[in-house]
C-alpha cells in the first residue's frame, strides 16, 4: 500500500499514475500543434524534391522513433506479433503510407500546398463518418445534429474552394483534388479505427502502421533512385523532420494527450479543439517560408473559415450537446 500510495493518485475511484500528474494534457497538445504546424511546409518541400524517395526515408526516421521510444519505456513485447489482426494489416497503411503519398501527389498537382492543406484538414468530418459505421456508442440527438451541421459546413468549404467560389463555373484540378481527399479519408478511416482500439492495441497498431508503410513503399522508392536530383542536405532535414518529429514525436506526444485526458477523465474535445489552429498556422509558414499567395484570396479565406467553423463544431459536439440537455432539464 505504501508504495502504490508514493506512485499512484486515486482521483474518482480511479488510480492515475503519479508520472501523469504533473503533465498537462494541453501542454502536450499545443506542443503537438506546434510541430505540426510545420507539415505543410515539410511536405512540400519532399514533395518539391520528390514522389517516393523522401518519404522513405521519413517512414524509416518515423519506425527508428516509435520503435525507440516504446522499447525505451519498455511498452513493446515480442508477443504483439505472434497474433496480429488481420483488419490491422489492412488499415495500418491508410495512416502512413496511404496518407503520405496522397499528400505527397496532391501538393504535385497543385504545384502548390495551400489547396492540399484545406483538404487535408477534411479528415475530422471522415473520421466522424467512419467512427458512426465502426462504433457502437450511442449518440444523442443534439449530438448527432451538431455532428451533421458540422459535416454540411465541411462540404460546403471544400465546395467554394474548388470553384475559386464562382458557383456558376467549376475549374477543378481533379488529380490534385482527389489526391486531396484521399488524404483527408485515410487518415479520417485510420483515426476512427485506432479509436475503437485499447491503449496496448493502439501502440501496436501504430508500430504495425509504420512497418508495413515502409515495406510498401521501398518499391516505389527502388523505381525512383537515378530519376531524381541528388539529395541535399536540406532535403534529408524535411526528412527527418517530417519523420522523427512530426510522425514520430508528434504522434506519440498527442496519444500521451489522449490518454492522460482519458484518465483523468477530462473531456478530450477540450484538447481536440485546439486543432482548429493548425490550418492557419500551416498555411502562415507556407506563406513566410514558400511565398504562396492563395492565402490571402477571398474564397481561399471564406473556405478556411468554413473548415475550421467545421472541425470545431464536430470536435465540441458532445460537449455542446451536453451543455443543451442541461440547460433543457433547468
Amino acid at each position: 500500500m505504501i508504495a502504490l500510495d508514493y506512485n499512484f493518485r486515486m482521483a474518482n475511484n480511479k488510480i492515475i499514475p503519479r508520472s501523469h500528474q504533473s503533465t498537462s494534457p494541453t501542454l502536450l497538445t499545443l506542443t503537438t500543434i506546434l510541430l505540426w504546424s510545420f507539415g505543410s511546409l515539410v511536405a512540400r518541400l519532399v514533395a518539391m524534391q520528390s514522389a517516393f524517395v523522401l518519404l522513405s526515408i521519413s517512414f524509416l526516421f518515423s519506425f527508428a522513433t516509435i520503435f525507440g521510444y516504446l522499447l525505451i519505456t519498455r511498452q513493446i513485447s515480442l508477443s504483439w506479433f505472434k497474433h496480429i489482426p488481420l483488419m490491422h494489416l489492412f488499415i495500418a497503411p491508410l495512416g502512413y503510407f496511404v496518407y503520405s503519398v496522397a499528400i505527397n501527389q496532391s501538393s504535385r498537382a497543385f504545384d502548390s500546398i495551400s489547396e492540399t492543406t484545406l483538404l487535408n484538414n477534411t479528415w475530422p468530418i471522415f473520421t466522424v463518418l467512419f467512427s458512426e459505421i465502426l462504433s457502437s456508442q450511442v449518440k444523442s440527438k443534439w449530438t448527432r445534429i451538431l455532428e451533421t451541421a458540422g459535416i454540411f459546413l465541411g462540404f460546403f468549404s471544400l465546395i467554394t474552394l474548388v470553384t475559386g467560389g464562382n458557383f456558376n463555373s467549376i475549374q477543378l484540378n481533379l488529380p490534385g483534388v482527389l489526391w486531396g481527399l484521399l488524404a483527408g479519408v485515410s487518415y479520417g478511416f485510420f483515426g476512427a479505427y485506432s479509436g475503437t482500439l485499447t491503449e496496448v492495441e493502439q501502440k501496436r497498431f501504430l508500430l504495425v502502421a509504420i512497418t508495413i508503410s515502409l515495406l510498401l513503399i521501398l518499391p516505389f522508392t527502388a523505381f525512383e533512385v537515378g530519376k531524381i536530383a541528388p539529395l541535399t542536405v536540406i532535403d534529408l532535414l524535411a526528412a527527418f523532420t517530417m519523420g522523427a518529429l512530426l510522425d514520430g514525436v508528434g504522434y506519440i506526444l498527442w496519444m500521451r494527450a489522449i490518454r492522460i485526458s482519458r484518465e483523468r477523465e477530462s473531456r478530450i474535445a477540450t484538447i481536440a479543439s485546439l486543432m482548429f489552429l493548425l490550418p492557419f498556422l500551416n498555411l502562415i509558414w507556407v506563406r513566410l517560408f514558400l511565398k504562396e499567395t492563395q492565402f490571402t484570396q477571398s474564397h481561399f479565406l471564406i473556405s478556411l473559415t468554413l473548415l475550421v467553423i467545421s472541425n470545431l463544431v464536430i470536435q465540441t459536439a458532445p460537449w455542446c450537446a451536453n451543455l443543451f440537455q442541461r440547460k433543457s432539464r433547468a
